[in-house]
């Protein structure tokens, strides 16, 4: 696979995340500093919301690796690295409401959409994890994806910020 084909890619995946983040933040601020909507009705709403769109771009996606033109092994890789970077993507919004109850002294464990995202995750991840470890390291393993999941969208979204920024500044190639 070229260079630039994965570069590509990576950048769209970052632009995604970070839209995903600050579009949750800033739906946030507004619905409740400036409208006044308690905290766990905003979560709800603004995450069901954000994994909706989150799950429909994923979903466009595989089928435009699926049928688009790409030779099988650069599809295979897409698809794979796709879902891979699903839960990361999906942390976005997540993380956005995180950092927003932690500076307002909110609380999030009232949000049901939240605790229905940190079920499934921790379901599914336990699964594999006692399938492969026999159980021993869950709660190191469930804190090292969460980290993990934060990194990779930071790291992401950085990169992406760079980009715009060494565009904008003329830096980049056009």
């Amino acid at each position: 696979m070229k260079t630039d084909a994965l570069r590509l890619h990576l950048s769209a995946y970052g632009t995604v995340w970070l839209l995903a983040f600050l579009l949750v933040t800033a739906g946030a601020l507004i619905a409740n500093l400036i409208f006044r909507v308690p905290f766990s009705s905003v979560a709800d709403v603004l995450l069901a919301i954000a994994f909706f769109v989150l799950i429909v771009l994923a979903a466009g996606y595989l089928l435009a690796m699926i049928f688009g033109e790409e030779p099988l092994a650069n599809k295979v890789v897409l698809c794979l690295g796709a879902a891979l970077l699903f839960l990361p993507l999906a942390y976005a919004p997540v993380l956005a409401m995180k950092i927003y109850a932690f500076f307002g002294n909110l609380d999030l464990t009232t949000s049901f959409v939240h605790e229905g995202f940190e079920r499934v995750v921790k379901q599914t991840t336990t699964e594999l994890v006692e399938r492969a470890f026999g159980g021993r390291y869950l709660a190191a393993i469930l804190k090292a994806l969460q980290i993990g999941a934060t990194v990779v969208g930071g790291l992401a979204a950085a990169a992406q910020l760079n980009q715009i920024l060494r565009n904008r500044s003329g830096g980049a190639k056009a």
